[in-house]
């Protein structure tokens, strides 16, 4: 409760202004208002994240391909996993949400203006539409698809990941779209009560990307089980090197 104190200030300061602007004051959706908007809220997160005392440790960059359309599957422990996205690209992202999500306001609107879509986890066929939305925009839009193929996020205490569902690669395996794992760490202490850190350290990885030659002769659940195994591994890296940070 001290910590939130002593940070109210600075959160009315960025969060205010930005709530304003998503709610009320953003324009319409086409594609130079998205850029706008997506770097106007960068520029609110990023300082949101600086007053919460995230550090951000980031390895991989060299891994994001030059073009504007790609797949990014990481691993899921909190909403921030999303919201620190924000600060490492420049062009816009779109996420695949939970419908959940439309019940809180701010966040619909965020994810609704990047062009995000909501689903029902449970409807098999409202994941089908959803999927060949995605795949019809990865083909006619420029924009970076974030999609978590837990599904959901990580609820266990040794952050043993959920199982993935291959659905997810499909419809960029079928298009010859680069689908790009990425494993994330310390997402879920940022907005824990539990925790009292000065510095909230959050780890990112970006692998190298799997391209049509790398999964031309794979089936989705072939690199489901790789893209989990991989995540899992640097996952478990992160802990390790999170005791030393703590530590120091």
């Amino acid at each position: 409760m001290l910590r939130w104190l002593k940070i109210l200030p600075r959160l009315i300061r960025y969060g205010l202004p930005m709530v304003f602007y998503v709610l009320f004051a953003y324009p319409r959706k086409d594609k130079n208002s998205r850029i706008k908007v997506f770097r106007k809220l960068k520029f609110y997160l990023k300082r949101l994240h600086k007053t919460l005392g995230v550090k951000l440790y980031v390895t991989g960059l060299e891994n994001i391909p030059n073009e504007q359309s790609f797949m990014i599957t990481p691993n899921h422990q909190s909403l921030v996993d999303g919201s620190v996205m924000f600060e490492l690209f420049d062009d816009p992202l779109a996420f695949v949400s939970k419908g959940e999500l439309t019940k809180v306001p701010v966040a619909k609107q965020i994810l609704g203006t990047m062009g995000s879509i909501f689903m029902d986890r449970d409807n098999l066929k409202e994941e089908l539409r959803v999927m060949k939305k995605v795949r019809k925009s990865l083909l006619e839009d420029n924009i970076k698809w974030i999609i978590y193929p837990e599904g959901t996020r990580t609820k266990d205490k040794d952050y043993k990941l959920n199982p993935f569902k291959a659905g997810t690669y499909k419809f960029p395996m079928s298009i010859n779209k680069k689908i790009i794992p990425c494993a994330i760490h310390g997402t879920e202490r940022l907005l824990n009560g539990k925790y009292n850190y000065k510095v909230y350290p959050i780890y990112i990885h970006f692998f190298k990307p799997f391209t049509k030659d790398d999964y031309k002769h794979l089936t989705t659940q072939d690199i489901s089980n790789q893209c989990h195994q991989m995540i899992q591994d640097k996952v478990n890296e992160f802990i390790e090197f999170d005791k030393k940070i703590k530590k120091n």
